[in-house]
Parts: C-alpha cells; sequence; structure tokens
C-alpha cells in the first residue's frame, strides 16, 4: 500500500479518471473490512471541554495563554489558541501566487478560501504545521514545570510604527484576510537560564490568534536569531524599547478596548474548539463504498469523503497519528482533485513562465470544473 501511495505522489501526470480510480481502491482497502457505525468527528477528552473565552481582544493576553498551554503540555489548549479555521477560510492564493510567482502543487495551501471543498485540507494541514510548532518548544525544555514566565513585550514597538513595517502588515493582513498583525516576545526562566520566544500574532475581527513562532515583522527572514533562543534580560530588554513606549503601542494596538480592561486570567481560559478529527466510515461491500464515495464526491459532501478515506479511530494516545493520517490522505484527496480538473498539471504553476495572473491559475482549481462525474 505505502509503495502503491508514493507511486501515486511521484506521478503528476496521472489522469483524473485514473486517479480517482486508485483512490477508490484505497479507500477499499481502508473500509471494506469493517462494518462498525460511525459518527462524524472523534473527539477526545481534551477536545469535549467546554470554552471558557471566546476571543482575547489583546494579544498580550493570548501569548499568556498559548504560553501556558506549552508548558502544561497542553495541545488542545494551545491549538484552539492557533488561527486555524480563520486562515483555511481567508487565504487569497491569488495574491499568493502573484507575489511568489509560483503555487506548489504539494506544498502550498490549497485554494480553500476561493473553494469551499478544499477547506478540511488546508484545516488539517495547519494543525499539522502548529503541532510541530507546539513539539518543538516542549522538546527544547526537560522540565516545563518549572518554565516560569517573568515578562511578555511587544518587540521593538517604535520600529512596528514605521511605514515599512506598516505595509508589511497591510501585505499580510491582503494574504490572509486579518485585519492586524504584531510581534511580542516572551521573557521565560528555567533552571537560572533565561530564554526568548517570539510569536507572530493575527487578529480577526477584533481577537488574536497565534500566526506564527517568529517575529517576522522586525526581524528578517535570515536573522541569526532563532525563535526560541537562550538570552540574559540585559539583552532581553534592548528588544522591548521604554515602558512609555510599550504602553503607547499598546493603546495603539488595542484601540477602544484599551479603556476596557476585562478581568480575565488567560492561563485559566480555553478558548472554543477550532479543528476537527474525522471518524472513519466503513462499507458493507466494495460496491457501496465505491457508489458512497462517488455520491459524497457529487454532493460536495467532503466529510463522508474524508471519512471513507481513513482507518484509524481517534484514542487517547494516538492523537497525533490521527492527525497525520488525516493529513496525508487530505493531501492525495487535493492532488487528485488537481488532476480531475486539470490533467496537465506538473508539480508547479510558474506565472512568469506562463504569463499568467494568480486570479487564472486559482481558476485551473476550481472544483466545479470536474469533467469526469456526470449529475
Amino acid at each position: 500500500m505505502k509503495k502503491m501511495v508514493k507511486k501515486l505522489r511521484d506521478n503528476v501526470f496521472v489522469l483524473g479518471l485514473v486517479g480517482i480510480g486508485l483512490l477508490v481502491a484505497i479507500i477499499i482497502s481502508y473500509t471494506f473490512f469493517n462494518t462498525k457505525d460511525t459518527v462524524e468527528s472523534a473527539k477526545s477528552k481534551e477536545m469535549l471541554r467546554e470554552e471558557t473565552i471566546s476571543e482575547f481582544v489583546d494579544p498580550i493576553d493570548a501569548v499568556e495563554y498559548l504560553l501556558s498551554a506549552y508548558i502544561e503540555q497542553d495541545l488542545d489548549k494551545m491549538l484552539r489558541g492557533c488561527a486555524i479555521n480563520e486562515r483555511a477560510s481567508k487565504i487569497n492564493t491569488e495574491k499568493i501566487i502573484n507575489k511568489m510567482d509560483t503555487f506548489s502543487i504539494a506544498e502550498s495551501c490549497p485554494p480553500s478560501g476561493n473553494y469551499s471543498e478544499y477547506l478540511p485540507a488546508a484545516r488539517t494541514r495547519l494543525v499539522s504545521e502548529y503541532m510541530d510548532i507546539y513539539d518543538e518548544f516542549i522538546k527544547r525544555f526537560d522540565t516545563l514545570s518549572e518554565v516560569e514566565i517573568k515578562r511578555i513585550d511587544y518587540c521593538f514597538p517604535q520600529l512596528q510604527r514605521e511605514e515599512e513595517c506598516a505595509w508589511k502588515i497591510y501585505d499580510e493582513c491582503e494574504t490572509w484576510g486579518a485585519n492586524n498583525f504584531v510581534d511580542i516576545i516572551a521573557l521565560l526562566s528555567v533552571a537560572d537560564q533565561d530564554y526568548m520566544v517570539q510569536f507572530h500574532m493575527i487578529n480577526y475581527s477584533g481577537g488574536w490568534k497565534l500566526f506564527s513562532q517568529n517575529c517576522s515583522l522586525v526581524f528578517e527572514s535570515d536573522s541569526e536569531l532563532k525563535n526560541l533562543c537562550e538570552i540574559t534580560e540585559e539583552e532581553y530588554l534592548t528588544y522591548i524599547g521604554t515602558e512609555e513606549e510599550q504602553e503607547s503601542f499598546h493603546r495603539q494596538i488595542l484601540g477602544d478596548e484599551y479603556e476596557k480592561d476585562p478581568e480575565i486570567t488567560p492561563d485559566k481560559e480555553l478558548l472554543p474548539l477550532n479543528y476537527t478529527i474525522y471518524s472513519p466510515e466503513y462499507g458493507e461491500s466494495p460496491e457501496k463504498v465505491i457508489e458512497q464515495f462517488m455520491m459524497s464526491i457529487k454532493k460536495k459532501d467532503m466529510s463522508s469523503v474524508i471519512q471513507l478515506g481513513i482507518h484509524t479511530r481517534l484514542e487517547e494516545d494516538n492523537f497525533e497519528e490521527c492527525v497525520e493520517q488525516q493529513n496525508d490522505f487530505l493531501q492525495q484527496l487535493t492532488r487528485f482533485y488537481y488532476h480531475m480538473i486539470y490533467r496537465e498539471i506538473g508539480d508547479s504553476f510558474e506565472k512568469k513562465s506562463k504569463g499568467l495572473t494568480g486570479w487564472v491559475q486559482v481558476g485551473w482549481l476550481n472544483p466545479q470544473d470536474i469533467k469526469y462525474i456526470e449529475n
């Protein structure tokens, strides 16, 4: 099975019709031999927890919340503080193609902001990326319970007010359909050693969440300063300016919310659940599975399509395995969609070489253009 999947991945000129047949074959191998009743999504005991707050209007509070999730080793809590649904539904793929001059079939996030059929794939891809961020932080410390949050500050607040930075924010907001971005750093201490960790925070409709674990507004991409690095407190203070600059920038970021000052304890709060783990769905026979799969494609019922393509049930100790399997299947499914729509698709779109705009190339991936399924 693994060899077949690898062969499919490597063959970028698989015809759409053949691709769908092979996908169905994979589905049958996963699903035919079990007839258990299923539900659409699975939830761990952590995922079942009720939220206590809808959003953080203060990015400093949002960072404190994220740090508490790291320290508590609470992956579910951390993921709730990440911009998963927002980024997936708001991504402007046309702008990304125009900016980068290319769209990678394997690496680029699918155009889920344009076509809802790609939303599950984009969301799961983002969950996987945020899990990598979480794992990187967790593995850095031997004893997370001993990590102390000494302070949280805006990184170079005066620099973030300058015109060059404002244009960066404008560009990112257009790309991700966001309202604002801000760079924040935190000073941590454990075993007599201080550390600085970076946060690139994104704002949607007043609420702040994690975009990435780096200060990309104020640090260049080739900066030698790591996202999580050892530092002295004296060195850290050189990145935050004066107390007056911090307070003035904080007032600017919060706007009308500055005077409200809600009484919350970020580390005790829990944001709403914002990701989905699907449960496998099984068929009574190969014919029934194929029929159900084809009907789900026609109806644009992506939940059923996904359930037919995964085979591992969520348990207490296999969350990461379920996400990895779901992400792997959805990447295959996305690629098959691309081939069904545009059979001569290659590994990437090169805008310059074809002289085409991002709008045209995103149009090539419209699921409405699938020709192989008759109504």
